[in-house]
């Protein structure tokens, strides 16, 4: 599982390593005290400090981890080639 925070409008990918469940119980805290700092860790080894109050917006979003995609070959299909002047050459 691939976990992400939206804080306003700016978007992060949060650390596997962060226990969600913890980090919404912070999250609910800091807003029923009115408003407090939350440090959240990001991936690329960033930690967040962002002021969490009451009408700031906050969405956590979990998505399922996808290994890498297999991609055809170019030798599985004919390469096409299209010249974009072709419709010109009556002229």
């Amino acid at each position: 599982m691939r976990h992400s925070i939206t804080i306003d409008r700016a978007s992060y990918e949060i650390d596997p390593s962060v226990d969600i469940s913890d980090l919404k119980a912070e999250l609910e805290s800091a807003v029923r005290s009115g408003g407090q700092f939350v440090s959240i860790v990001v991936v690329r080894d960033r930690l967040l400090d962002v002021l969490i109050t009451p009408g700031l917006t906050v969405r956590i979003e979990t998505t399922q981890a996808r290994g890498l995609e297999a991609v055809p070959a170019l030798e599985d299909s004919p390469v096409q080639v299209f010249d974009e002047f072709d419709e010109f050459d009556d002229l």
